[in-house]
């Protein structure tokens, strides 16, 4: 199995990339963006610090899938992508493909902010057309049962299943690195996962790090793109 791990602007504020590496970390995916106003003002430090390290890496937005307002501009999902590539584009090439994390707001809060499954289906698939054109590779999805079920009924299983997916599932001690040797079964439209997502207390290079993995396969097409 490989070993990779995700930070964003909540992580910091300094990682000790090389002891991560030596713990046998293979590669890093970097939060550029939250939605529409929360750019990860470390994302510089932690790409080079990676890349440095001797890591791969990528990057990932956090989706805000939320109607468009006078009062809250950046909502459109072409804006949110740019505003992500903003902060990610001007680096060098990425070796990982970009994520678009699916996770806000959950499910309960849906009706508050004024969207359904429908509009979140359309949102996300406007978001990821725009990822795959500005980063020119395909993007994949994080997301986890809980927040990705709701949205069956929506036209789900025709719209993403060519794409990765990331799966962000948590079974057991989420602060170790699991002993397994094949990756839990994801949610329809998925057969398996690209990457696994299995906790999010990984004490290493002096901060807490969220920890990931992916069969010796599914890496292999990730690094090919």
């Amino acid at each position: 199995m490989v070993r990779i791990v995700d930070c964003s602007r909540y992580t910091g504020p300094s990682i000790r990339w090389d002891e991560v590496k030596a713990a046998g970390v293979e590669g890093a995916i970097v939060q550029a963006q939250e939605g529409n106003d929360r750019p990860n003002e470390r994302f510089a430090a932690q790409v080079t610090g990676a890349r440095e390290a001797g890591l791969l890496v990528g990057w990932y937005h956090v989706a805000y899938p939320l109607p468009t307002a006078a009062a809250h501009p950046g909502r459109d999902p072409g804006d949110q992508i740019a505003l992500a590539w903003d902060v990610a584009g001007p680096l060098a090439p990425y070796d990982l493909p970009p994520w678009l994390d699916c996770e806000t707001p959950v499910p309960a809060e849906w009706s508050r902010w004024c969207i359904t499954s429908s509009t979140i289906v359309g949102w996300l698939a406007s978001a990821l057309t725009h990822m795959d054109q500005i980063a020119g590779r395909q993007a994949g999805i994080y997301a986890g049962p809980g927040w990705w079920v709701p949205l069956r009924g929506a036209g789900l299983l025709d719209c993403f299943g060519d794409r990765p997916l990331w799966l962000a599932q948590y079974q057991g001690r989420r602060d170790v690195w699991p002993e397994v040797d094949r990756l839990p079964t994801p949610m329809p439209p998925w057969d398996r996962a690209a990457l696994w997502q299995w906790g999010d207390r990984l004490s290493l290079g002096g901060v807490a790090l969220d920890g990931s993995l992916a069969d010796d396969a599914g890496w292999a097409r990730l690094v090919a793109g």
